[in-house]
């Protein structure tokens, strides 16, 4: 149904979304920890890296379903 090398390229992109996803939730750990933002952006971008996360294990279903 699907040619053999969308599953390589959709993994790769999964891994690439899920590096944004520790990125993104570990700026926001560290803006957190010494006081950089408030509590509101944090929550904000925390909830950016778990979308991203989300997506990401969404992209890597997609692909072992397609394999």
């Amino acid at each position: 149904m699907f040619p053999e090398w969308i599953a390589p390229t959709t993994m790769l992109v999964a891994f690439v979304v899920l590096l944004v996803a520790a990125a993104i939730c570990g700026g926001a750990a560290y803006a957190e920890l010494h006081h950089y933002h408030s509590t509101r952006d944090a929550v904000l971008i925390t909830g950016m890296g778990s979308g991203f996360l989300t997506l990401a294990l969404v992209v890597m279903e997609v692909a072992t379903s397609a394999a």
